[in-house]
């Protein structure tokens, strides 16, 4: 999931995403195995920020000087 992550963005997450897989690499077996829920729960949230910045915010957040009408 990593590596298909980083092959479809290509931009700094993908560069953070890379440096983080290069530190799982790094590590231990067992430091890694320790590591590895944290960082998926990491991914998982990132991703579902990024797709939610792209949907926009829905009008019923929009206030008197943000205009959500583009």
């Amino acid at each position: 999931m990593t590596v298909v992550t980083m092959v479809v963005r290509l931009d700094v997450y993908s560069l953070l995403y890379g440096l983080f897989l290069g530190i799982l690499l790094l590590l231990s077996r067992h430091r890694s195995a320790f590591v590895w829920p944290f960082y998926m729960v990491l991914l998982m949230v990132v991703l579902l920020v990024q797709y939610l910045f792209c949907l926009g915010l829905p009008h019923g957040i929009c206030w008197g000087w943000f205009s959500c009408d583009t």
